[in-house]
This record gives structure tokens, sequence and C-alpha cells, in this order.
């Protein structure tokens, strides 16, 4: 390869690692602040249904109809205010449910960290399974012309150390395997990387466990969902396609890393045997 042909295709290395660095950056960002969401919206505390239950109580202290019958305990245990005439009884019990209010709107909302775009929660059902995947799709198709492009210039110049250097030097993400890495670090940086470009897929998982009321259930034994309305089936269905759509995407994902981190170790040898 010629010094003008090596010049190209190593300006060509150097601006994908950047653009796939910047990609992997705004995904643990993005995703990271998805993972924070997640679980204080859907685990703990389920407070989106907070609202709902309050205000039933509230009716169900002056007026007992068959949705009171979940409350008999807590109602039979309270000391019943007369009917809602007396001003004072009247605005606390106002102010009361505005605090609840208040509360479940602003969980009910999520900001996407450097976009910008804010989202009601009620259509997070598709976009987290959908952003997953097209996150996904975006990193595999960026690191696949990194890894095209490292191993079309590595195996041209396997004889010239000063460009196998140099070709290893535009790599910030490298792997970390390497006779310098201890085997300790090597499995934390395997295990952060993994639980990293897992959060979608847990992300996933969190949001179907709360379409299914699995979080909510054991916090208080409400089931409020249909099972058998179509637009229950409909969501529950898109969800599972999309889970099993990530997981292919991650495993396509490690994969080429496995063998993006093997031309780098070789890369390395070849440096190394040059040594003297």
């Amino acid at each position: 390869m010629t010094d003008k042909e090596f010049d190209a295709y190593f300006s060509r290395l150097d601006k994908a690692s950047d653009s796939t660095r910047s990609i992997i950056y705004v995904f643990i960002i993005v995703y990271i602040a998805v993972l924070l969401y997640a679980l204080n919206a859907f685990v703990y505390p389920v407070r989106q249904h907070n609202y709902e239950d309050i205000l039933l109580q509230v009716e169900c202290r002056y007026d007992r109809t068959n949705k009171c019958e979940r409350f008999k305990e807590f109602l039979d245990s309270v000391d019943v205010p007369p009917a809602l005439k007396d001003e004072v009884e009247k605005s606390l019990w106002e102010h009361k449910l505005q605090l609840f209010y208040d509360d479940s709107v602003s969980v009910r909302t999520f900001q996407f960290p450097v976009f910008g775009i804010t989202t009601d929660r009620d259509l997070l059902w598709i976009i987290f399974p959908l952003l997953g995947v097209i996150a996904y799709l975006i990193i595999l198709i960026a690191l696949q012309r990194l890894v095209a492009t490292f191993v079309f210039i590595m195996n041209r110049n396997k004889n010239d150390p000063v460009r196998l250097r140099l070709i290893l030097s535009t790599l910030m993400l490298s792997s970390p395997r390497n006779a310098e890495v201890s085997l300790f670090f090597q499995s934390v940086w395997y295990a952060m990387a993994l639980f990293i470009f897992s959060i979608p897929i847990i992300v996933c998982v969190l949001t179907i466990a709360d379409q299914l009321d699995i979080i909510a259930f054991f916090g208080d034994g409400q089931l409020r969902f249909d099972r058998q309305s179509w637009l229950f089936v409909s969501r529950f269905t898109a969800q599972v396609v999309f889970l099993v759509l990530q997981v292919m995407l991650l495993v396509r994902l490690i994969t080429m890393s496995k063998g993006f981190g093997r031309s780098q170790l070789e890369a390395q040898k070849l440096v190394a045997s040059f040594d003297p």
C-alpha cells in the first residue's frame, strides 16, 4: 500500500473511530438516564396509581360503592368525617388530592437527555423498545464500518510496524485483551460493557413488567389491566417482538466486538514481533 493510499484509508479509519465513539457515548448517556427513569417509574415507588387510589378512597369515605370493597378495612379503621360541608375539611382534601395529582403528572413525563425531547409515559411502552432496536442498529452499522476499515488496513500493512502502531493509536474503542492488563481489570471491563449494552433489554423487561402489572401487584396486590382487551394483547405482543429483536442484535453486537478484539490482538502481536 502506497503512502497516499495509506493516508486516505487511515483518515477514513480515524473518522470511523471518532463517529463510533461519539455514537456510543450518546447511547450510554441516554440509556443510563432511561434506566434510572424506568427504575423510578416502574419499580419504586408505584406512584402512577396513587392519585386514582387516593381519589377513590376520598369518594368511598362519603359514598360507598362496589369499588370500595378493597378499602373496606381501611375505611372501617378510621373515623369518617362528616359530609363535605365544612369548608376547612373540603380545602384539606382538595390540597391533598392536588399534591397527589402533581406528583402523578411529574412521573408521567420523560425527557431524553442530549436531545431534549419530552414524551408522555403512556407512550413509553412503544418508545423504549423501539428506541432500543434503533440504537442497536445504529451502533452495529457504525461498528461494522470501523471493523471493516481496520481489518482492511491491517491486512495490507502487516509488515510495517510504524503503520500498525498508527492504526492502533486511532482506536479509542479498544479491547482490554493485553498482556499488560490484569485479568481482574479485563473481567471488570467486560462485565461493565455487557451491563451498559444490556440496558435497552433491561428497560424493555421493566416495561413489560409494568404492562403486566407485575410490579404493581407486588406493591399493592392489584391488577389494573384487562388482559383480554385487544389493546393489551397488541402492546404485549409488540413488546415481546421488540425484546427478541434486541436480544438478537445484542448477540450480533457481542460477536462483532469479539472479532474486533481478536483483530486488535493480532495487530498488537504483529507490532510486538518487530520489537528487538
